[in-house]
């Protein structure tokens, strides 16, 4: 079937099984068959009609006679075959509804009764046989942590109901919990000991993968925070700070570079020119890039200069949130402005319902500016506007080249 029409047929059947309101079915299924008219044939239209139960009239123009008589014969055998398919796929909700709606004989109702209540015993049965299997879990080990929320912890509490013996081993990050749009708390991480009875914690310092002024600027940027980490590279590292103003576009003007995100463009083909060996990830704070340009485009236009230059670069360009848990040799970090980081919404202060303060939303701007850092295993490349320089930059300045 036409992927469009099938979307729309899966529109319906949202509508007339779990929405509130009333619905003509066949008004409904007319308004379907109007929009298939050009991207079906006639035989198409005559198995949708068999399956859906349009009414005759509603075919006139769609069909031809020679199948109205093939179609009325079949009405009621595919009016019971639908309802089959339906107690085949084990879906209930609002089983009592879709009687109503759709005219079925009383076996077949009566067919859905018995499934249904065999389809809950099953459930039951399920439900009881997997409380067994949660006895016998030892421990459960919680990776990124600092993302836990009060969803995992009633999760948990309810495994735990079952299993009072339980042990748990978390492993976590409070400097890159930068998900509280998804619903993360970093209360259920500062409050580890609280929540969780004869627990421990220790501080994991060591970092593998970054070279050393890699690391001490993410400690720079994240001092008063906690435990500051330890490098163990032998590598120096290079980090640099590039203002696009300074950018020479004269050679570019001519194909139209003129905007600000083809200054940002130049600056990426530069760095990228001088060592195409090294994987790249080029991150934004938000998926669109000074206001004009999306990253995906950014993307493909980077990928297609380097197809024209016969350079071979492991590079990405994506937001920040996209790169977190991810490493490349070089990071570039584009438009490290002070509207962009931090990035506060005008809205945000109807966080302050959901209990987080202007604070708090500062203090994960800051965390997602040091995952953005900590990406690189040796260079940085922060790009930045002189007259708009991001506060962020200025607390790491001593380790910047």
């Amino acid at each position: 079937m036409n992927k469009d029409v099938q979307n729309e047929i899966l529109k319906l059947a949202h509508k007339l099984f779990y929405d509130d309101e009333e619905y003509d079915f066949n008004i409904e299924i007319k308004k379907i068959f109007d929009y298939s008219k050009k991207t079906l044939n006639e035989q198409k239209l005559y198995d949708i009609a068999i399956n859906e139960k349009l009414d005759i009239k509603d075919l006139s123009d769609l069909i031809t006679k020679d199948h109205i008589e093939r179609i009325e014969q079949n009405k009621k055998t595919n009016n019971d075959a639908l309802i089959n398919k339906f107690i085949e796929s084990n879906d209930f909700k609002n089983i009592e509804e879709l009687l109503n709606k759709i005219n079925v004989s009383s076996e077949i109702k009566q067919n859905v009764i018995q499934k249904k209540d065999e389809f809950l015993q099953e459930i039951k049965y399920k439900f009881s046989d997997k409380a067994q299997e949660i006895k016998n879990i030892k421990m459960i080990l919680i990776d990124e942590y600092q993302d836990f929320s009060k969803l995992f912890f009633d999760i948990i509490n309810a495994i735990k109901q079952f299993n009072p013996d339980l042990r748990l081993f978390c492993v976590g990050d409070d400097w890159q919990a930068i998900n509280a749009f998804a619903g993360s708390d970093l209360y259920f991480f500062k409050e580890f000991k609280n929540l969780f009875t004869n627990s421990d914690s220790t501080s994991l310092t060591h970092n593998y993968r970054s070279a050393k002024n890699v690391v001490y600027s993410g400690n720079s940027l994240m001092a008063g925070f906690g435990v500051p980490s330890k490098f163990i590279s032998k590598e120096e590292g290079n980090i640099e700070l590039r203002y696009i103003d300074d950018t020479d576009i004269r050679p570019y003007v001519e194909r139209g570079f003129v905007g600000i995100h083809h200054r940002y463009f130049i600056e990426c083909m530069d760095i990228i020119s001088k060592d195409p060996k090294m994987s790249y990830f080029i991150m934004h704070r938000e998926s669109t890039l000074a206001n004009c340009s999306e990253l995906k485009k950014f993307e493909n236009a980077l990928a297609y200069w380097c197809k024209n230059k016969n350079l071979k670069v492991n590079f990405m360009v994506d937001t920040i949130h996209k790169f977190k848990g991810m490493e490349a040799d070089a990071v570039i970090i584009l438009e490290t402005t002070d509207n962009e980081f931090p990035l506060i919404h005008p809205d945000s202060e109807f966080n302050l319902v959901f209990g987080k303060t202007a604070q708090m939303q500062l203090d994960e701007e800051r965390r997602l500016f040091y995952v953005a850092l900590t990406r690189a295993k040796t260079d940085i490349y922060i790009l930045t506007e002189r007259s708009n320089i991001s506060d962020y930059i200025l607390k790491i300045q001593n380790f910047i080249n």
